[in-house]
């Protein structure tokens, strides 16, 4: 859903290429001089550096970057920006996709951090990338006026901790910083949204929204159930339960056996705890209705 989401997105922003953005996702600056000609450049340093022409700097002087006319973020790596010379799709280099439960908030973390102005510095001067989607453009780094790194602030939020150490754009430079810095990150994250008390698999649903298809109801409210990775509908609350997430292909017995149930939360995506202590629960067989409340 999330590949087919952007590549609706790219679609559209393909057909404006051609055009400078507008629009109220757009940040518009307003031209004054910050260092464009270099007479007012301003040293950045951040704490993996940036790679432009094909070389790790840090600091990164402001007049080296292109100074970002107006930009809209297309999804957790991948922004659209305006140079002054028309739309340009760019990777941030260096971020791999956030995970899905994670990219909503890690597209808003961005967007916050563009609306105050950026400079993009290319990773090098012919670097070509093929985003999610299907969208052709180029690699780099944003920082905002400040000197703030995007890719840095999208993994100090928490959202954005994939890191894509491949590719032939200089990736290898920066990636071990970046791990690193997720590492750091992850370290101060809490592990769990919470601990699971009331726990149903119901192998055929009785109702008539799946009759006859798996059934899962479970105590925390709005939250992501995944049966061995897939997503489950979310039907809001029912039974005395917060949440009632329900297959719409297969029964219980469908899933077979040793079937993997995840929890998340919604907004953090943090998993929820069950109450073996493990970040899942497994259930034997998927033809026998299982139930604790604790």
């Amino acid at each position: 859903m999330l590949k087919k989401k952007l590549f609706r997105t790219l679609s559209v922003a393909a057909l404006a290429l051609c055009a400078c953005s507008s629009g109220e996702d757009d940040v518009v600056l307003d031209g004054s001089d910050n260092g464009d000609d270099g007479s007012n450049s301003v040293a950045f340093t951040t704490e993996c550096g940036v790679v432009t022409g094909g070389t790790l700097q840090n600091p990164v002087q402001s007049s080296d970057g292109e100074r970002v006319v107006s930009g809209r973020v297309v999804s957790s790596n991948v922004v659209i920006i305006n140079t002054g010379t028309g739309d340009q799709l760019v990777k941030l280099h260096g971020l791999a996709p956030a995970d899905e439960r994670r990219e909503d908030q890690a597209r808003t973390t961005l967007q916050s951090l563009l609306s105050g102005g950026s400079f993009f510095y290319r990773s090098t001067d012919t670097c070509s990338v093929t985003v999610d989607g299907g969208g052709v453009g180029t690699s780099g780094q944003i920082l905002t006026v400040s000197g703030r790194s995007l890719t840095e602030e999208a993994i100090r939020s928490g959202y954005a901790l994939n890191i894509d150490a491949g590719g032939s754009c200089g990736e290898e430079l920066v990636a071990p910083c970046y791990n690193a810095l997720v590492e750091e990150v992850k370290a101060t994250l809490p592990r769990s949204a919470g601990q699971i008390t009331d726990f149903l698999w119901k192998p055929e649903a009785d109702g008539g929204y799946n009759n006859g298809l798996l059934v899962i109801l479970v105590n925390p409210c709005d939250a992501d159930v995944r049966v061995n990775g897939e997503p489950l509908e979310n039907f809001g609350p029912g039974n005395g339960r917060c949440t009632t997430a329900r297959s719409l292909t297969r029964s219980g017995c469908g899933y077979g056996g040793n079937i993997r149930v995840e929890v998340f939360a919604p907004g953090s995506g943090l998993p929820y705890e069950f109450p073996d202590g493990n970040l899942y629960y497994t259930i034997p067989n998927g033809c026998d209705r299982t139930e604790f409340r604790i």
